[in-house]
């Protein structure tokens, strides 16, 4: 008796090498097909028999490719070492009044005692 093979299976079957190439899980995989994460499993044998490769190899993710994009680039700051050491010396002066309220307070209250 042949088993009926859902459109969503054959899709996945397709699909399974590009989107594990770029990185996905399996879960991620039958996630994006909408099928169970076992479906996938169960294909695995029939996959790897289909692009020459052992199925071992398809339980391990792939490595993601480190595309710089804008998004990813936008986050990189470039330093200004001048403008840096005006933060920092800014900063000292706010931590020393800081300690110096800190300071008077206790002094204050040691007097009230």
């Amino acid at each position: 008796m042949a088993v009926k093979v859902s459109e969503r299976v054959k899709l996945m079957k397709e699909g399974f090498m590009e989107l594990h190439n770029r990185g996905m899980t399996i879960p991620e995989i039958a996630d994006y097909y909408e099928v169970a994460p076992w479906t996938v499993y169960d294909a695995l044998q029939n996959i790897a028999d289909a692009n020459g490769v052992a199925r071992e190899s398809l339980l391990q993710r792939a490595q993601k490719s480190h595309v710089m994009t804008k998004k990813t680039l936008k986050h990189e700051a470039k330093v200004n070492p001048e403008e840096l050491s005006e933060n920092f010396s800014k900063m000292i002066k706010d931590v020393d009044k800081l300690i110096e309220n800190i300071d008077e307070i206790l002094e204050k209250e040691e007097e009230a005692m």
